[in-house]
């Protein structure tokens, strides 16, 4: 039985998503580490989360938060890989591979489940604009199982202020 869930804010959010809608990702694996199944989680609660790194990177660029990017190129270390860990183009490639296999074949493909996601986001934060969250649902709404639900807080700032 898995009554594991997890939490995570800001590039933590990141974290938690990624882990939550691909537990095995071999990216998610140490090197030295003995390959392992990992259950995925009950629930996710993302607050105010970087769901899509490479467009939080190009509003930071835009935005002059030049700590943002930095912070950015420092843990991902390039564009493509930036691109490459954005959670809504992870569920958007899984459910067009699963659409376009089961179309075209009468193979099984395993799905990807996705648990289900709480959302805060407070409607000022300066650092993951609200667009990125918008999209992350989208994505999470197109896909067949992806139950959310989402908080919004007008005028509250990144992490309701409590960190600077």
């Amino acid at each position: 039985v898995n009554n594991v869930g997890l939490i995570g804010s800001s590039s933590g959010g990141h974290l938690v998503l990624h882990v939550g809608i691909n537990p095995n990702s071999s990216e998610l694996q140490a090197e030295d580490e003995e390959e392992m199944e990992v259950k995925q989680p009950k629930f996710i609660i993302a607050l105010w989360p970087v769901a899509d790194p490479y467009a939080r990177y190009r509003y930071a660029q835009r935005a002059k938060l030049q700590h943002l990017v930095s912070a950015t190129q420092g843990y991902f270390g390039s564009e493509d890989a930036m691109k490459s860990a954005s959670i809504p183009h992870m569920i958007d490639t899984a459910f067009s591979t699963m659409s376009s296999s089961s179309s075209s074949s009468n193979k099984k493909k395993k799905k990807m489940e996705l648990p289900p996601l709480l959302v805060i986001q407070p409607g000022e934060d300066g650092n993951v604009p609200n667009e990125i969250t918008q999209d992350l649902l989208r994505a999470y709404r197109s896909y067949d199982d992806g139950y959310y639900e989402t908080v919004y807080f007008p005028g509250e700032p990144h992490a309701f202020g409590l960190r600077k």
